[in-house]
């Protein structure tokens, strides 16, 4: 019995029972090739964007972990907004300003600050793509939802969300991702000759989510007893204000660590093209070395450090989990492009990286409860 895809290539080539030529049968097995590795393509696509996506309750746990628990409820409400709110702005002008332009001959070479059409997905065929781009939307805003930990107001944190993934976060990919962008390597004269290589977003997403996440940490201002006491003195040494739960840090950093498989693997786009395997292998690889020599990193100069102030060195859980999420940032941007060892040195700068910042943002008086802010300059060195 024929398969389905066999039968609608026959119907598409306009062949018959009688097409029995080599020719038309060559045909045929193209077109029947071309099918399946479409079909494998869509589901390789669909699922790194559940991947990615599922890094929402990541986020979700290490934030709930980090905070007090009576913020817990709050804290968990903010992550389900970045996810409903990043879905519906992505869509109506989101993608459109990220992805939206045209590619013809008369545009050809031609520059643009954002993009112009496929509002509400309009005249977009590839809907998968939006699928997994709403997914790294979505992860670069829902960073901020730890670092404001146990404060902003609930309607003025779903307009950040609104924003940042209807309008932020998408000038910042038109600019490097998309075919028009300045900055793009996919430009027929790119910038310095190979433009702005960021193969699955250290800069697009984490940068951007960091960096909006930073300007509202300090705009925002610290925590009620974290550097000031209740009559707005200066405390001698901060309030270290520690989450309630060690546990659901540790289980928010393994299921951010296994989405972000979906993240830096799921960016290759397609399975089945040539090459394609050995760029999904090396960024696999390079993200597992990145994320433990960073962790490793961390948690040895974490050491040193405590055993110079006090004497007694100290291995602290805190340091290792943010150490290896630094290290997962940092490597995003080129874990197709570097060789495993290369992985290895990325990783093992951004722990002691993430140590350097944590203390500068604690000298700067500026509370980021969940720390996720410093993700912005973990990927300083590697893009």
């Amino acid at each position: 019995m024929k398969s389905s895809v066999y039968e609608a290539c026959k119907a598409a080539l306009g062949l018959d029972a009688t097409s029995t030529t080599a020719n038309h049968q060559e045909q045929l097995l193209e077109c029947v090739a071309s099918s399946n590795a479409s079909s494998i393509d869509s589901f390789f696509l669909i699922y790194a964007s559940s991947l990615v996506f599922f890094m929402q309750a990541g986020f979700a746990m290490l934030c709930a972990g980090s905070v007090q628990k009576k913020n817990v409820m709050n804290t968990m409400l903010k992550n389900l907004l970045d996810a409903c709110g990043a879905a519906l702005s992505f869509y109506a002008v989101g993608f459109a300003f990220a992805y939206g332009g045209s590619y013809d001959e008369e545009n050809e070479g031609k520059t643009t600050f954002i993009g112009t059409n496929n509002f509400f997905l309009v005249g977009v065929e590839d809907l998968m793509f939006w699928m997994f781009q709403f997914a790294f939307a979505a992860t670069s805003a829902t960073i901020v939802a730890g670092t404001l930990a146990e404060r902003c107001q609930m309607p003025a944190y779903l307009c950040y969300s609104l924003v940042v993934t209807g309008f932020v976060y998408p000038i910042v990919v038109h600019a490097i991702w998309s075919p028009q962008g300045f900055l793009s390597p996919h430009r027929d004269d790119p910038l310095w000759g190979s433009g702005f290589i960021d193969f699955a977003g250290s800069t697009v997403v984490h940068f951007t989510g960091g960096f909006t996440a930073l300007i509202a940490t300090y705009l925002l201002g610290p925590r009620r007893g974290r550097f000031y006491d209740t009559r707005g003195r200066l405390l001698d040494t901060p309030n270290p204000m520690p989450g309630h739960s060690s546990a659901l840090q540790m289980l928010g950093a393994f299921i951010l660590w296994f989405g972000w498989y979906g993240f830096n693997v799921g960016s290759a786009i397609s399975i089945t093209g040539p090459d394609q395997s050995s760029i999904i292998s090396i960024s696999a690889v390079n993200t597992t070395l990145a994320a433990a020599s960073s962790c490793a990193s961390a948690l040895g100069v974490n050491y040193v450090i405590a055993e110079r102030r006090t004497g007694e060195g100290e291995f602290c859980l805190k340091a290792a989990l943010n150490g290896c999420l630094s290290g997962l940032v940092a490597i995003t941007g080129g874990c197709a492009v570097v060789e495993p060892w290369a992985a290895v040195v990325i990783g093992a700068l951004a722990g002691p990286l993430y140590l350097v910042s944590s203390n500068l943002l604690i000298r700067a008086r500026i509370d980021d409860a969940g720390m996720l802010s410093l993700l912005t300059c973990a990927c300083l060195h590697s893009t």
